[in-house]
């Protein structure tokens, strides 16, 4: 049998004759590395009959790096996305508020609507009862605004969804996006009481960098009462399950106090596996707050100096978040998926939480417990026949993002952010990742 090198496969040259290797088909855990020598006799090897028998070809094999001759990995990419999209997990981004505690210089939303009413609390349970046998499991994010202004609404959809959910057999479990003001310990154990386990929580650089940027409504500082929140919730819980992603959206300024950012976290919080950074870069979504700051953002050159830099402390903060976008499943935007849907506080579905006044993302409402969707709509955040970009077939890492990291790229036809920012500085990431992820060949 004939074998040829994966089209997904990504090799990283480090020093002392060491590869290391990514195959974006095999994800996250394709991760491995082997020294430079063997893997080219691998590959001078491979029209070999005897190749078989030479362990680390195997080895590399089962982690997908080397195929069969006549494999279509194409179309392998295809039905990969066709099972991802066709999950049968209900998704449910909720939105109890739009309105916000805080006002961030960078910040996208108008925060026009409020507090969702009784009415579509109820039509939304409904729906959910009457068709939660359709379903596998079910799976909800409170986002917002904040959805913290709006804990009465979360507790009463929550204990409803968890109620249905165990009378249907059906495994529930949630999520949140907050800005951490109002996770005070009591609110955490009720959250936690209503299976809120996973969250986010944006906190920018340092006291004065994240005070200049996420403020109050009234402009006073925000980071002593998240910081103390959170350090508050870890001292007093001793529970294993949550789990706490801290989001920093790096701008020049933030970059700047990057040792003392890394020093303070790292007091903080590297003792314990529950909490984990994901580093981004601060972005023009859109509105016109953001105006004001457009000299403070950073480019990708400039996002790759600090990455560089952060790189040399990857012992002291865990970054395994950014792992997750490695990985197809987790690659794939949620926006894909047919049973993923953005609940306004209002009613209206949309399927991104990144744009809601794009015209397309507005795919239908909520009505006495059924959703009325517009079909045409719905079909263009799933289908990939309007998504042929040049290249995208033959770039190697198609097996992860699967021309499906952002919809709303192909439905706006633009051409720029359609890639990850991931591909671009995949060599940072294979060295910010510690060597015990790797599968040493």
């Amino acid at each position: 049998m004939s074998y040829k090198q994966s089209m997904f496969n990504y090799i990283y040259p480090t020093t002392d004759n060491e590869l290391l290797l990514y195959n974006s088909y095999g994800g996250f855990a394709s991760l491995a590395s082997i020294s430079a020598t063997d893997f080219d006799l691998i590959v001078k090897s491979l029209a070999d009959n005897n190749i078989e028998s030479n362990q680390k070809f195997q080895k590399l094999k089962s982690l997908g790096y080397f195929v069969t001759s006549d494999t279509d990995e194409t179309l392998l990419c295809e039905q990969k996305y066709m099972d991802i999209v066709e999950e049968s997990t209900l998704r449910l981004i909720i939105l109890p508020t739009e309105k916000c505690n805080f006002c961030c210089k960078y910040c996208y939303e108008t925060f026009e609507k409020g507090k969702m009413s009784s009415e579509t609390q109820d039509s939304l349970i409904k729906f959910v009862r009457k068709n939660i046998m359709k379903f596998s499991s079910m799976e909800v994010q409170w986002f917002g605004g904040e959805p913290l202004e709006a804990l009465d609404v979360i507790e009463n959809l929550s204990n409803a969804f968890i109620s249905i959910c165990r009378a249907a057999k059906r495994n529930y479990t949630s999520s949140m996006t907050t800005n951490g003001y109002n996770l005070t310990l009591d609110t955490f154990k009720k959250l936690y009481s209503l299976k809120v386990y996973n969250y986010q929580i944006t906190i920018d650089g340092i006291k004065p960098t994240h005070d200049s940027q996420r403020v109050l409504r009234n402009g006073n500082g925000t980071f002593d009462k998240i910081v103390s929140n959170l350090v508050t919730i870890k001292t007093n819980i001793k529970s294993g399950i949550p789990k706490f992603t801290i989001r920093t959206n790096f701008t020049k300024c933030i970059a700047q106090y990057i040792d003392e950012y890394i020093d303070y976290f790292s007091s903080l919080f590297s003792d314990d596996a529950r909490f984990s950074f994901s580093f981004q870069k601060a972005a023009d979504w859109g509105g016109n707050r953001v105006q004001n700051m457009s000299d403070n953002l950073i480019d990708n050159d400039f996002f790759m100096e600090l990455l560089n830099k952060i790189s040399q402390y990857k012992n002291k903060l865990d970054i395994s978040p950014h792992s997750a976008l490695m990985n197809g499943k987790t690659c794939v935007c949620y926006a894909n998926k047919r049973y993923s849907f953005v609940i306004g506080s209002d009613g209206t579905i949309y399927k991104c939480t990144g744009d809601f006044k794009l015209p397309q993302n507005n795919i239908g409402y909520l009505q006495d417990g059924k959703m009325i969707i517009d079909s045409n709509k719905h079909a263009k955040w799933l289908c990939r026949n309007n998504r042929n970009y040049k290249n995208c077939d033959t770039c190697f890492y198609s097996g992860a993002c699967l021309v499906g990291s952002c919809p709303a790229s192909f439905i706006k036809e633009e051409k720029t952010g359609l890639c990850l920012y991931e591909k671009s500085f995949i060599n940072f990431y294979l060295e910010l990742f510690d060597r015990r992820y790797f599968n040493k060949i």
